[in-house]
């Protein structure tokens, strides 16, 4: 199947047809997009290289250093960033992550800056570092885009963190240099 082809199958009808809660919960005239969950079925090539991770007993999580090097060549190209493949951690989803950031960079009394509003998760975590949550208001008016003057006015020398989630969650809203 083309991926234009999948993208196209991806109708209501066809995602009731499959049990899951995000489309059981409603009736049929709400078009539920509550959860970050793909409405689009299950591509052959990802079906296979699950199939294949099962068939070779692959589903531990592993520190796949493969990985790890083209992530830190790709910090180092792209983002000019000298990083060591050493350097890079993979870590098994967004949660653990922001948990683990918000450890190792904050101490008690340190600030966070946080889009308002914003995934739970990201204020969620700063409690376990008694860290401060710092509210950065996006304008729903203005299509809640980063404000770069009202983030200056809000760092202090207790800014440890300043959360940016592009595309910004839940908003939705895409990002530019502008």
């Amino acid at each position: 199947m083309s991926k234009e082809n999948i993208f196209n199958s991806a109708t209501a009808e066809l995602m009731r047809s499959i049990p899951n809660l995000k489309w059981d919960r409603y009736p049929d005239d709400v078009i539920p997009m509550w959860i970050a969950a793909p409405d689009v079925p299950i591509a052959p090539e990802i079906m296979k290289a699950l199939h294949d991770s099962v068939d070779e007993m692959d589903m531990y999580y592993n520190a796949d250093k493969s990985t790890r090097e083209v992530l830190a060549g790709k910090i180092n190209e792209f983002n000019k960033i000298p990083v060591d493949t050493d350097d890079v951690m993979l870590i098994q989803g967004v949660d653990p992550s922001i948990w683990l950031g918000v450890k190792y960079a904050c101490k008690p009394g340190d600030e966070v800056i946080v889009n308002d509003p914003t995934y739970h998760a990201f204020t969620a975590v700063l409690p376990a570092a008694e860290a401060k949550p710092v509210s950065w208001v996006l304008d729903r008016e203005d299509g809640y885009k980063f404000d770069s003057e009202a983030l200056k006015e809000i760092i202090t020398p207790r800014t440890k963190l300043i959360y940016l989630c592009n595309p910004h969650n839940p908003a939705g809203r895409v990002m530019t240099k502008e």
